[in-house]
């Protein structure tokens, strides 16, 4: 099976260091919950050397990696273009992180477009749900504003906090 997976140009890795390397991301799993990001890496990282074969220790390496500034953002979307194999659950949490750097890098659009694809997988999934929201309230605020052009209401108060009419105690 080592010769075959060579000939073909796959990784290979024999129950063995499917274990460890299962122990291994175990370890690094508890580092990620406590968002303890340079230690998740480093775990995550040696559970992929061991066994190259599961590409959800790959994908939650380059997120680790990213969240603790050990892996810049073009290298991380370049290495989960490269994944292969992801099953629903990992394309899920892939586009999510996609969408997650390039909203910090600052292209919103296409970060909504990660988004977008999320919900379309998993209607349920907070983050992208959170973050599609925030979209549409921002367009809803903005339409808002461009009706009423500028407005100086608010800006200069008369009388008592909070209102808008003059104070009848006072003599003006």
């Amino acid at each position: 099976q080592r010769l075959r997976a060579a000939e073909e140009g796959r990784p290979f890795a024999a129950e063995v260091d499917k274990r460890r390397a299962r122990l291994i991301a175990k370890r690094a799993v508890v580092a990620h919950r406590r968002k303890q990001w340079g230690e998740a890496f480093r775990l995550y990282s040696e559970a992929v050397a061991v066994d190259a074969t599961e590409v959800s220790f790959d994908l939650q390496r380059l997120d680790a990696g990213w969240r603790a500034g050990e892996l810049a953002a073009d290298d991380v979307l370049s290495g989960l273009k490269a994944l292969n194999g992801l099953t629903i659950g990992l394309q899920i949490n892939a586009h999510a992180l996609t969408g997650e750097i390039r909203m910090r890098g600052g292209d919103e659009a296409g970060a909504f477009a990660m988004f977008e694809k999320v919900v379309e997988l998993s209607p349920d999934h907070i983050e992208a749900r959170r973050w599609l929201r925030l979209r549409d309230m921002r367009s809803l605020k903005g339409d808002e504003e461009s009706k009423r052009g500028l407005s100086l209401k608010g800006l200069f108060s008369f009388g008592r906090k909070g209102t808008g009419t003059p104070d009848p105690d006072s003599g003006s």
